[in-house]
């Protein structure tokens, strides 16, 4: 299958999961069918998806989760496995997948490419099992929760409001009643003002003045609500890509991490005696395969890069 038709399916779950139709099942059995995809690989995809939403949602939020104790959730690696799985079955590499994925692009996971692509060859090469995974990042100090953000997001950050309380909705309906109220009785003030304002002048001078008052300050507030859109939109991106450099930073460390253990590995074997090389050369060997594991450098994709 052609990864475009991958990629609509995909993205097709993701909106089910996020905005569901009447039929979420039907809708993406369709897409499935007209892509000549396995219909089980798409449902099972679906409920993964769902699953992994969900629990980050009963976890605080998306913004909670990526400042928990947490690197990954063993649903959100079950999810992750799915979908490389089934993206390789229909001839996509693992680069390209792992692009899909990321934040860079649909967004499945709020995860960078290189974040995906070494947890899937970890769990491939079972350096790590299908659990939750804590963060092991010692010495880095983690944000106040009082710098956190107090709206509940979701995995796509679009804000979730909790559903409120019968008293909540009580309140709620008895203000409505009174604001309408007062609309009513505004608008019934207005048109005593217009006409008083035209049976004194003899003629609309006066009126046309107001109403054109009225009007400009109406043409304002549409204005002002259009700004406050756009403020929200590029307040969303700005998030996004903190998000994004928060990960690149993290990615940044560790790599520097690994990397100076890498070379002091090398100096220690290099500097030593011919006849300590040979003796030592078997622990060598596999203490630079693991550290080259950890800075995403497999048997599978060394060629590659």
């Amino acid at each position: 299958m052609p990864s475009a038709e991958i990629r609509k399916l995909l993205t097709e779950i993701k909106k089910q999961v996020e905005n569901p139709t009447i039929n979420p099942n039907k809708d993406i059995k369709k897409v499935a069918l007209e892509a000549s995809i396995s219909e089980t690989d798409a449902q099972d995809i679906y409920q993964l998806m769902t699953n992994f939403y969900q629990e980050v949602e009963t976890r605080g939020g998306i913004e909670k989760y990526l400042h928990s104790n947490l690197s990954w959730l063993k649903i959100e690696l079950t999810l992750l496995n799915k979908c490389y799985q089934f993206a390789a079955t229909g001839g996509m590499k693992v680069m390209d997948i792992s692009e899909m994925l990321s934040l860079n692009d649909l967004n499945i996971f709020p995860k960078t490419p290189s974040q995906l692509q070494n947890t899937y060859y970890k769990l491939k090469k079972k350096m790590i099992s299908f659990e939750d995974i804590p963060k092991n990042k010692p010495g880095r100090k983690r944000k106040s929760e009082k710098n956190a953000t107090k709206e509940k997001r979701n995995i796509f950050g679009q804000v979730v409001t909790n559903i409120p309380s019968n008293a909540t909705l009580k309140g709620r309906n008895n203000f409505d009643k009174k604001a309408e109220k007062n609309l009513i009785d505004l608008l019934s003030g207005m048109k005593s003002n217009i006409q008083l304002l035209s049976e004194r002048d003899g003629d609309y001078s006066s009126v046309f003045n107001l109403l054109k008052s009225i009007y400009s300050l109406s043409s304002l507030a549409v204005q002002k609500e259009e700004l406050d859109r756009k403020y929200q939109t590029l307040q969303t991106k700005t998030q996004d890509f903190e998000k994004e450099n928060f990960y690149l930073h993290q990615q940044n460390e560790t790599m520097s991490v690994e990397f100076q253990k890498l070379v002091s590995l090398i100096a220690k074997f290099v500097f030593t005696s011919e006849m300590d090389q040979i003796s030592a050369l078997p622990i060598f060997t596999q203490e630079s395969i693991v550290s080259l594991n950890k800075l995403g450098v497999f048997k599978e994709n060394y060629e590659e890069m």
